[in-house]
């Protein structure tokens, strides 16, 4: 009988987990079913030795010759971008250090998007450099003649898909695209973003018609703070949304 497989979401939970320094049984406490017991702990292990295996990627310029340029325009940014990483990591140690595959998302983000405040542009290229090293572990991308435009993989995450969307439909620049935004989303022509629950309380914010227990709240029907990156700290992000929807 095979083990059990992980699903998206615990896959991803394990991640943001691991990148804040947590050990093998602090983990599985935190994602195993108190009903089930599932995943097993030995799955669990195996996955977080794989996660801890791409650090040596980490360390790879390869997606230079990937992307659709000869070189790297504005390389000045990245940086600056590290510069600034390096600043906050000094308050908040979770974040971890500015990692080669952050530094290429901050890069394509800018590249495609131009200039965003810095931590909205650690927020998104966090988020992405996040899902995309979990789809790796899954294998669900080859190792070679990897694509990374800004839509990359989106139909296989739905995190991936929805920030796809976000940066499609930038709806900080008027009601006007927070509604399209929100269309879309209701039609499901854009994916609500499940799988992360601190884009998904955005993503309801904008004023979805998604049903969940996790908002007890009426959305306030606006544009809210970018979550803060993935493995950085959250407390002062919720008490900004506590006085945005009136809690």
């Amino acid at each position: 009988m095979g083990r059990k497989p992980i699903d998206g979401y615990t896959r991803s939970r394990i991640g943001v987990l691991r990148g804040e320094g947590k050990k093998l049984d602090e983990i599985w406490f935190k994602v195993k079913s108190a009903e089930t017991g599932f995943p097993e702990r030995r799955t669990v292990a195996r996955y977080i030795k794989r996660f801890d295996e791409l650090d040596s990627e980490e360390s790879s310029w390869s997606w230079i010759s990937d992307a659709h340029i000869n070189k790297i325009s504005n390389a000045e940014c990245l940086l600056e971008c590290k510069y600034v990483w390096d600043s906050k990591l000094k308050e908040d140690p979770d974040i971890g250090q500015f990692t080669l595959r952050m530094a290429k998302w901050c890069w394509l983000i800018r590249h495609a998007y131009k200039r965003f405040s810095y931590n909205d542009l650690f927020s998104v290229a966090s988020a992405y450099a996040h899902e995309e090293r979990i789809t790796i572990l899954d294998n669900a991308i080859s190792s070679s003649g990897n694509d990374y435009r800004m839509l990359f993989n989106s139909k296989k995450n739905n995190v991936l898909n929805f920030l796809d969307g976000l940066l499609t439909y930038k709806p900080w620049k008027s009601d006007k695209r927070r509604l399209e935004l929100v269309a879309a989303l209701n039609s499901k022509k854009v994916e609500f973003p499940e799988s992360s629950p601190e884009w998904s309380i955005f993503a309801f914010c904008l004023g979805t018609d998604i049903k969940n227990d996790l908002f007890r709240w009426k959305t306030p029907n606006r544009v809210v703070p970018f979550p803060p990156a993935v493995f950085g700290r959250k407390n002062e992000w919720y008490k900004q949304l506590r006085k945005v929807i009136g809690h």
